[in-house]
C-alpha cells in the first residue's frame, strides 16, 4: 500500500467517522472495546501526545500536510498516523503489517473469520471493509479485507470528526 498525502490519511478519519455518526449501532456483537477508552494500536493511543508518538516510533520517513493535517508515515513499521497540528491531536493510526500491533489479537494477514469470530459482525460493512465502533461515537476501528475479503489488510484506529449539528 503506498501512502500519498495527509488528505489521503484525513479521507480515512472520515470513512471511520462517515461510519460512526451514522445509524445507531443494532448489534452488540463481542467487540470488546464498547464504551470504554480507545485501545492502543502500534503503541500509540488516540490520547498520544507528539512527543510520545516520537518517543515510540522515532522520525516519520515522510510527512505530508495540507490545512493542519499532517501524515506522518513509518513505512518500514508499516505505520501511518494522521496529526492534526492546531488541535495538538492524533486523529488516526493505520497499520499495514502483521508486526506493526494488533487489536485484542487481530492483526493484518489474519483470516476475516478470525476477527468475525472473535469481534462479532461488524457493525457497517462496505466491500472490503468491516467497522467497529465504541458505541458513544467518538472513535473507530475499521478493518480493511483484501479484495477476496479473505484477510485483514489494514487496520485503521480513528477519532470521529464532529460536523456541527451532530
Amino acid at each position: 500500500m503506498r501512502f500519498r498525502t495527509s488528505a489521503r490519511a484525513a479521507c480515512i478519519v472520515v470513512q471511520c467517522s462517515a461510519f460512526a455518526c451514522g445509524a445507531a449501532v443494532a448489534q452488540a456483537g463481542h467487540f470488546p472495546y464498547r464504551s470504554s477508552a480507545p485501545p492502543p494500536l502500534a503503541g500509540l493511543d488516540l490520547n498520544a501526545t507528539r512527543a510520545h508518538i516520537d518517543s515510540v516510533l522515532g522520525s516519520p520517513d515522510s510527512t505530508s500536510e495540507s490545512q493542519g493535517w499532517q501524515s506522518l508515515v513509518y513505512r518500514a513499521r508499516g505505520v501511518a498516523l494522521t496529526w492534526n497540528k492546531y488541535e495538538q491531536r492524533l486523529y488516526a493510526v493505520v497499520v499495514t503489517q502483521q508486526q506493526a500491533g494488533e487489536l485484542d489479537h487481530i492483526r493484518v494477514g489474519d483470516p476475516k473469520d478470525s476477527v468475525v469470530s472473535r469481534w462479532g459482525e461488524p457493525d457497517r460493512q462496505w466491500p472490503h471493509v468491516m467497522d467497529y465502533g465504541d458505541g458513544d461515537g467518538w472513535w473507530a476501528v475499521a478493518v480493511r479485507l483484501d479484495d477476496s475479503d479473505a484477510r485483514v489488510v489494514r487496520i485503521t484506529l480513528a477519532r470521529v470528526l464532529r460536523v456541527e449539528g451532530d
